[in-house]
């Protein structure tokens, strides 16, 4: 099936370096701080509801559902937790391009939409992502051992926490369009299409259609599983703030019509990057690395063609034209 995978590409192309802008900086740091705080509030340090006050000290006997733990017992939760906790934030502190939180904040600004209505929608994102790629590097899917210049998450804390950890991630990017959209009338529609991105009809399918390819991948076989493995979240990206705006316009349709062309270009890149495939597991490898180059400079040039009322200085273009060069700065 050519799907021995055994490391990531090494991206040279930083999204750090092509983005200089203070503003972007302020919104990364926010970002992160948002993500901390979020992840503090669901990954408690101490247990402080059975008594433990950390570590193996402990004020009283810890009680679960009111009766007292059994000494044996006692310290089996603290260690499970821990590391349960110590591989969600080894995952999702890992560095990377912020590709879609990006893709969120430049989307805001061609909406006029201030960055802390969008904070709880990218980090809901970056959850979902950060589980896709831990279950990803597993043994039953792509095998990976790396990932971000880093030993992959099943590879430093086991195949049974990092199952986990992907799991909870994709749990907690629901719990946190709750806990933070109280008051948003758009949480409903935020919820949908996170269950639209992340299920059957976008990564999980698409991962499907990755791990079970048909005997002669074609064009359109790569078509279809780009996009649900990878446009539908970019896609998803957008949607998600136009959302925050009631009405339809016509640069509303043109950023829904941009968005997918965008997530199947970001997808064509990365395949363009990854040399350790096999023949027959890419775009890049079955219709040849030329016209897959052809292709990712189509779907990004018509990207750019549909966002003319966006100036050429603005992010959202500086993103598209970032992806189609990350493929080149690799080759």
């Amino acid at each position: 099936m050519g799907r021995k995978k055994n490391k990531t590409p090494n991206y040279k192309a930083s999204s750090e370096g092509l983005f200089k802008d203070k503003e972007i900086q302020v919104f990364l740091d926010q970002f992160k701080v948002f993500l901390k705080k979020h992840t503090d509030r669901f990954l408690p340090l101490g247990f402080e509801n059975t008594g433990f006050k950390g570590g193996a000290a402990r004020s009283k006997e810890p009680t679960r559902g009111g009766k007292i733990i059994p000494d044996g017992d006692s310290c089996l939760p603290f260690r499970g937790h821990q590391q349960l906790r110590n591989a969600i934030e080894y995952s999702l502190f890992s560095g990377g391009k912020h590709f879609r939180p990006l893709l969120i904040l430049a989307t805001a600004r061609l909406m006029k939409i201030k960055v802390p209505l969008i904070l709880p929608w990218a980090t809901a994102i970056e959850m979902i992502h950060a589980a896709s790629l831990i279950h990803d590097d597993l043994p039953c899917m792509d095998n990976s051992a790396q990932r971000r210049g880093k030993a992959s998450c099943h590879r430093q804390f086991g195949e049974d926490i990092a199952l986990l950890a992907g799991d909870c991630l994709w749990i907690e990017a629901f719990h946190l369009i709750h806990v933070h959209t109280k008051e948003n009338k758009h949480k409903l529609k935020w919820l949908f299409l996170l269950c639209q991105a992340a299920g059957f009809q976008g990564l999980m399918g698409g991962q499907a259609l990755d791990l079970r390819p048909p005997l002669n991948p074609d064009e359109f076989y790569y078509k279809k599983m780009h996009f649900m493995k990878t446009g539908t979240l970019i896609s998803t990206c957008i949607e998600g703030v136009l959302a925050l705006r009631d009405k339809s316009t016509e640069k509303t349709k043109k950023l829904k019509t941009a968005a997918p062309l965008i997530g199947r270009a970001f997808q064509i890149s990365d395949d363009l990057q990854d040399k350790s495939e096999k023949i027959t597991s890419n775009l890049s490898c079955t219709l040849g690395r030329k016209k897959a180059y052809q292709q990712l400079n189509t779907l990004s040039n018509k990207a750019l063609q549909l966002i003319d009322f966006a100036p050429s200085f603005s992010l959202f273009k500086k993103l598209i034209i970032f992806n189609q060069k990350r493929a080149f700065a690799e080759n």
